[in-house]
């Protein structure tokens, strides 16, 4: 064999591993399954190869047996969104659904990251997904819908505590970076790499500097196989409003020269925990249900998930209903909007909880470091609507009976809570409950 190989020809040697690639794959029919080849190494698909695995309405999921194009095509507008995607494997098919994309036309905005519990499917995917409402989130929900009901594993977009890179800037003297006029507005950001250095430059907002920052950060520890970076996730805390200008360097795949470029540029990286959106990849027998993946599911999904709830109530005319779920494993509520999950409430006296941490009893102060802090107080009538409400501001509601809660707001988050008198957790609500 050695022989044959020494003197074959470079156009033998390709057909000879054209050859045995198709055997490997026709060995289907002789009951030896079928491989595909991901990285060098051969991989049993997850899921059987070219048939619809998705029964959700908008999404199209077909498992392919070996890669075919690794294209994607992503567009929205307002409430719509769209993404067609090809070739990819299961980890990148979600970051196109995400947006990570450098078509112009696909201005998805902040991106959750990917965390991973265990192994992931593995092949190769053709996914075509649309909406007409809820945008990239929705998107995204009913693609991880999709997957959830296709195999073993639990797919969701959903609130998850997680570590956090806060840029912050306690001496404003120290910056770097040049405070411009707001009237001027962001006009972009770039980013190079030049003889291994990475330079990113820009005139915007801190905040999507940071989301620059985090895609920059995956992208380098993807080619250099730093998996413990690729979930790396910067954010602003610096609360400078407005627009900066400045540039940073760093050599490429080198997370900790990124953070000394940061400090050196008056952005001093401080690693915390806080409650964020993220996309969770788990397997389904050793996971239960969070309540925040429900949140954008279908009234007829919900039903399939935790079964006919204890009671049903009509809100309005339009067709806002209640769904109530009063059992000794769940005491929770979902608002449904046009047949559409649109805010979850968790009340008083429930057992299921947000997050690992936060759940129905548990101290302001918990809340307050995971999700943020405020900064005044004000009072607020009863029937005072979330949109109201503004983030960084501790509300006194005054109820009937002369009972107060305490209300905190995070837009960000899709999240409001309140709190006992003794500032205790007493609602969580996720979406807009009014």
């Amino acid at each position: 064999m050695q022989r044959f190989l020494k003197l074959a020809s470079p156009r033998a040697l390709r057909t000879l591993a054209l050859v045995v690639t198709v055997a490997a794959c026709l060995g289907l029919a002789n009951g030896c399954g079928c491989s595909v080849r991901i990285g060098g190494r051969k991989v049993k698909p997850s899921f059987p190869v070219e048939k619809e695995l998705s029964t959700v309405p908008g999404v199209s999921i077909v498992c392919m047996d070996r890669r075919s194009g690794g294209s994607t095509m992503a567009s929205s507008s307002g409430q719509r969104a769209e993404v067609r995607c090809e070739g990819h494997q299961f980890l990148d098919s979600l970051r196109a659904i995400r947006g990570d994309t450098s078509s112009p036309s696909a201005k998805w905005g902040n991106r959750p990251p990917i965390i991973c519990h265990g192994a992931v499917p593995q092949g190769y995917f053709r996914i075509h997904a649309h909406t007409k409402r809820g945008g990239r989130d929705q998107l995204i929900r009913l693609v991880c819908q999709a997957f959830t009901q296709a195999g073993d594993w639990r797919v969701s977009l959903r609130l998850v505590e997680a570590e956090v890179t806060a840029l912050t800037c306690p001496d404003l003297g120290a910056l770097r970076f040049a405070l411009v006029s707001d009237s001027r507005g962001s006009s972009g950001s770039g980013s190079s790499v030049v003889d291994g250095m990475r330079s990113t430059h820009g005139t915007t907002t801190v905040a999507q500097f940071a989301e620059m920052l985090t895609d920059q950060s995956r992208e380098d520890a993807v080619s250099v196989g730093q998996e413990a970076q690729r979930s790396a996730r910067f954010v602003d805390e610096t609360g400078i409003e407005g627009v900066v200008e400045g540039e940073i360097r760093w050599e490429k795949g080198d997370h900790a020269g990124l953070l000394a470029a940061l400090r050196q540029a008056g952005l001093v990286p401080v690693v915390k925990r806080r409650l964020i959106w993220a996309i969770v990849v788990e397997p389904k027998a050793s996971t239960s249900v969070m309540p925040s993946s429900l949140f954008g599911v279908s009234a007829e999904d919900l039903v399939d998930v935790l079964g006919e709830p204890t009671n049903r109530g009509e809100l309005s005319p339009q067709g806002e209903r209640e769904f109530f779920y009063d059992q000794p494993d769940k005491q929770i509520s979902f608002l449904i909007v046009k047949g559409t999950v649109r805010a979850v409430g968790i009340r008083s006296g429930a057992t299921v909880a947000l997050s690992e941490t936060i759940g129905i009893g548990a101290p302001m102060q918990r809340v307050t470091d995971l999700c943020g802090g405020y900064t005044s107080e004000q009072d607020i009538g009863e029937d005072t609507p979330s949109d109201d409400l503004r983030e960084g501001v501790l509300y006194r509601q005054t109820l009937p009976g002369n009972e107060s809660r305490y209300v905190l707001h995070y837009p960000e988050l899709k999240l409001r809570v309140t709190f006992l008198p003794g500032r205790t957790l007493h609602t969580i609500w996720i979406g807009n409950p009014r």
